[in-house]
Order: C-alpha cells, then sequence, then structure tokens
C-alpha cells in the first residue's frame, strides 16, 4: 500500500471542569486517570505511526498517558495550527448561559455555523482552513 497515509486520530481526554462551558482554543487540563482506556488505545494504534499533538496541554497530556499506557512511539510533533476552534468572546463562558441571554450573536451563528465566527473567534471555515 505504498503512496497511502492513514490518520488514527484520537480526540484529547475529558476536560477538567469544562462540562457545559465552552473552551475551544483555552489551554485547560484534562484528565487522564482512566487508565483502562489508555491501555486499550496503546494495544490498537499503530506501532510505527508518527505522532502530532496541538499545542494545547490536553492533547500532549493525552499522548502522554498512551504512551506510558505501553505503546512507544517518538516525540509528538508539536503543530499549533491543529489547535481547536477558538471561540472568542464566548470562551469560558457556558452554552446554556449565552443561550437563555438572548445574544444575536448566538443565532446568528447557529443559523450557518460553519460560515460565522463567533465574536472575536474563528468561524469552523475558519478552522479547517488552519487545519489544512
Amino acid at each position: 500500500m505504498s503512496g497511502v497515509t492513514r490518520w488514527w486520530w484520537v480526540r484529547h481526554a475529558p476536560v477538567v471542569n469544562g462540562e457545559g462551558m465552552i473552551y475551544g482554543s483555552s489551554d485547560i487540563d484534562c484528565d487522564v486517570s482512566d487508565t483502562a482506556h489508555f491501555k486499550t488505545l496503546a494495544q490498537v494504534l499503530p506501532k510505527d505511526a508518527v505522532w502530532f499533538t496541538s499545542h494545547l496541554t490536553r492533547t500532549k497530556k493525552t499522548a502522554q498517558a498512551i504512551a506510558e499506557a505501553g505503546l512507544d512511539f517518538p516525540e509528538p510533533i508539536v503543530e499549533e495550527d491543529l489547535g481547536e476552534q477558538n471561540f472568542g468572546d464566548w470562551q469560558g463562558l457556558a452554552w446554556d448561559e449565552l443561550r437563555a441571554a438572548g445574544n444575536p450573536d448566538y443565532d446568528a451563528f447557529w443559523d450557518d455555523p460553519g460560515n460565522t465566527p463567533p465574536p472575536g473567534g474563528e468561524s469552523l471555515a475558519q478552522v479547517i482552513a488552519r487545519v489544512s
């Protein structure tokens, strides 16, 4: 299968105190205490892969937890452009809080979330362009 690139996408571990909160590109911590989960990942992920993470602590910590669970791989390449969507002024707020406030920017965002950025943030289309 020469010329074929296979991608194995691993979502970062659950964020700490992030339930309902818009954390986006904020660098908040994650919970890597589910060692059984990481052991399973260490068993199924390819042994000879090139590893990338974003610049966010939660992605680096997740990769480290997989390594500690038994998957030996070189130091991941940190690629800032792989970071999560920047939600601008909304980061740190709760989705329910925004909806309840009746903010017109909230409605505009959900009318076209692919192309409408949150105030001070980036749209999904901008994220796709950045990651590309």
